[in-house]
């Protein structure tokens, strides 16, 4: 259970810090420049781009970054759920 409150906050902080309340361009560029490592970051920019837009704008690129964070994510997770259950 701490691990789910946990995981909450993190959700949370991550989604304000990818733009998630506002606009990611009109936040400090340092906030910016750490955007860039957040994979919700390209979640919400092709949401954006589709909802707002009707534009398939880098599109790809978000594509590719959201798989391959899901892609790690199933890894670690598959990782730490084996040495658990064999512990």
């Amino acid at each position: 259970q701490p691990v789910s409150v946990a995981a909450t906050i993190a959700a949370v902080e991550a989604f304000a810090l990818a733009g998630g309340l506002g606009v990611i361009f009109f936040e400090p560029l340092w906030l910016q420049k750490i955007a860039v490592y957040d994979p919700l970051t390209y979640a919400i920019h092709g949401l954006q781009q589709a909802v707002f837009y009707a534009s398939t704008s880098d599109f790809g690129r978000d594509i590719a970054v959201l798989g391959i964070s899901a892609a790690v994510a199933t890894a670690a997770g598959s990782l730490a759920l084996r040495r658990e259950l064999i512990t």
